[in-house]
């Protein structure tokens, strides 16, 4: 069968595959696996080309990158303080010296007593201020912007209803990524941001923050931070307890990720299931990298029945959701590094019932939150973070390039330069991770066209290995039942042969492995739209006009599409009409024949299990 067949026309020998795939020959089924693959990269019906794209690949994982010392990267760092208050000049000196940072990269700044600022005033008194100490030692020169205690964390923004963070705003001081200075809305993800697949279980490969600003024509960001907290004591802590798990190989303890649902792998990566997806794969990474993990799995909290009551000692921590609150069911060791999602985590990093505050008094060494609603999926990736971490980042560039977007609502607590573990940590230092993945190579595609995934095996590359496959819901598709991998082979592509829809499903492909699972999601369209007569009502006896919309453009050669009426004696139809190729619609005309009587005729079209129809009432009156 010739492979453009699918797409390139839709020859209609296609849909018979799904009916044929549990018998087919082993042959037979590869060669359908090779027409899947051109159809997979030739046609937009199987595919839009654009949106992969756009999407990229994403390699499971990174070697770590060769670490900076810490004594380059000392000197990239601006510390802001309170010109004002004593002890914010005190925690950003002791900062300085504990990291041997230069004397002339502090800077003080004027801040109003309260924790918020005016956007005005911080437009016309904080960020020439910032600028001009940033323009002394050299913009460029500056990766890192750190503020110390007792600094404001938010901007009231006219026109909006929720405050921003001033770090957020102080990332983007120059206005490159975003020209708005005090943005009411933030859509787009900012140039460092790297979006993984979770459910796919594939991340993007780490940059270090200092080489993509090396990068020619890239906006001047900075990742920005705050050295803050209860108490000066504990602000200057945050830079005592990462220097001392920085001697000791990084955090020592457990890995504590709270979920609240089970099955994640039965649902798709969006809405608040993107929360699950991202500490189900944090809490695999940290497994990955040797740490006990408690993975708890209840609507509870830690410190909750029946959720355990204790997670302790805690060095990794992901988990969610309690409105501004915090469980007090940790002893964070030195170093530790924890996230918990929740829209008011850092309502007010001194004081309050929230989870950043309170972290922070326990003694967290690194966290971040939201000062306001943020909405779920701009919340910083914990699987994300991790990843990067492992392969051997430090804490001001893996949370930065896991965090969507700037002049936004999200603080960062703790020292940037805290590096937990510069050769990498577990199997993310040398670049192999023995878990599966899956890319879907068709994440559109027309009922009745096959679509294709691509999966990655776990376990010892020396030895065979076996994927278990499934479809959900089953009524939505076809596939192997399982895929062995012969020793050596990493990765192996399957057909997913998709049943007709009348309406756009959501079909979601899960691989098992003995290790763990990988998901991905094909959205399964029509493959007809809609089919509109010019008229109503028609004189029989004469002829009328008919559109047909179908669900994607038709590439290189016109497509055949079935056509047949229950009124075979008055409206003459031929046996399939032809979808123009580089359209996605057609308008044809039908002949009818003289009636005595109204008479109402039903005209319907029908491809791939799909069908559509319209009705046209015959009057009499034309002889």
């Amino acid at each position: 069968m010739d492979s453009r067949g699918w797409c390139k026309g839709w020859h209609s020998g296609g849909v018979t595959l799904w009916y044929q795939w549990r018998v087919a020959t082993a042959q037979v089924r590869l060669c359908l696996l090779a027409i899947a693959c051109l159809a997979a990269a030739l046609c937009s019906c199987a595919g839009w080309s654009e949106e992969a794209k756009a999407s990229g690949e994403f390699p499971q994982v990174s070697a770590a990158s060769p670490p900076n010392s810490l004594e380059s990267l000392s000197s990239s760092v601006l510390v802001v303080y309170h010109s004002g208050l004593e002890e914010s000049r005190e925690v950003a000196e002791h900062y300085v010296r504990r990291r041997g940072i230069p004397r002339l990269h502090l800077c003080g700044v004027e801040f109003p007593a309260s924790h918020v600022v005016r956007g005005d005033h911080y437009l016309e008194q904080v960020k020439p201020v910032v600028r001009k100490c940033l323009e002394r030692i050299g913009p460029d020169r500056v990766l890192y912007i750190v503020l110390s205690y007792l600094t404001p964390s938010q901007v009231m923004i006219p026109g909006q209803r929720f405050e921003a963070a001033l770090d957020s705003l102080l990332a983007d001081i120059w206005d490159q990524a975003n020209p708005d200075p005090l943005p009411v809305q933030v859509r787009l993800p900012h140039p460092y941001f790297a979006a993984h697949d979770s459910a796919g279980n594939r991340f993007v490969r780490f940059l270090p923050f200092e080489v993509y600003r090396e990068e020619a024509d890239q906006p001047r960001i900075y990742s920005v931070w705050r050295l803050d907290g209860p108490t000066a004591e504990i602000a200057k802590g945050l830079v005592d307890r990462a220097m001392e798990a920085e001697e000791n190989g990084g955090p020592t303890g457990k890995g504590c990720f709270d979920r609240n649902t089970r099955d994640v792998q039965y649902k798709a990566d969006s809405s608040y299931a993107t929360g699950e997806w991202d500490i189900q794969r944090a809490s695999e990474l940290a497994s990955m990298a040797g740490f006990p993990v408690v993975l708890d799995m209840e609507p509870q909290e830690f410190g909750e029945s029946p959720a355990p009551k204790r997670c302790e000692p805690a060095a990794l921590y992901a988990g969610w959701y309690s409105l501004n609150n915090y469980n007090d069911a940790f002893t964070w060791s030195a170093g530790a590094i924890g996230l918990h999602i929740d829209s008011a985590s850092a309502l007010h990093v001194r004081q309050g019932p929230n989870w950043v505050h309170n972290a922070l008094r326990q003694g967290i060494t690194v966290t971040a939150g939201a000062v306001t609603e943020p909405y779920l999926t701009n919340y910083p990736q914990a699987d994300g973070i991790l990843h990067d971490l492992f392969t051997g980042a430090n804490v001001g560039d893996a949370f930065l390039r896991n965090t969507r977007l700037l002049k936004f609502r999200f603080v960062y607590l703790g020292d940037p330069l805290y590096r937990p573990f510069p050769g990498g940590k577990g199997p993310l230092s040398t670049g192999q991770a023995p878990t599966p993945s899956m890319r879907v190579r068709s994440p559109r595609t027309l009922g009745g066209v096959p679509g294709l995934v691509v999966v990655r095996a776990d376990g010892d590359l020396t030895k065979e290995r076996t994927m278990r496959l499934s479809i959900h819901p089953p009524e939505l598709g076809q596939t192997d039942e399982q895929l062995v991998f012969s020793p050596g082979l990493v990765e192996k592509e399957a057909v997913v042969l998709t049943a007709g829809v009348t309406e756009p499903k959501s079909l979601r492909v899960l691989a098992e492995g003995s290790t763990g699972f990988a998901t991905g999601v094909i959205q399964v369209l029509p493959a007809l739209v809609r089919l509109e007569p010019a008229s109503q009502q028609v004189p029989g006896g004469s002829p009328f006009d008919l559109r047909l919309q179908v669900g994607a453009v038709v590439q290189s050669s016109d497509a055949p599409v079935d056509i047949k009426t229950n009124c075979a004696r008055f409206v003459t139809v031929p046996p399939r009409v032809m979808v123009p190729a580089g359209q996605d619609w057609v308008q044809f005309s039908l002949q009818t024949k003289p009636v005595d009587k109204e008479t109402t005729c039903e005209v319907t079209l029908s491809k791939f299990g799909a069908s559509v129809q319209a009705t046209v009432i015959l009057t009499p009156g034309q002889n």
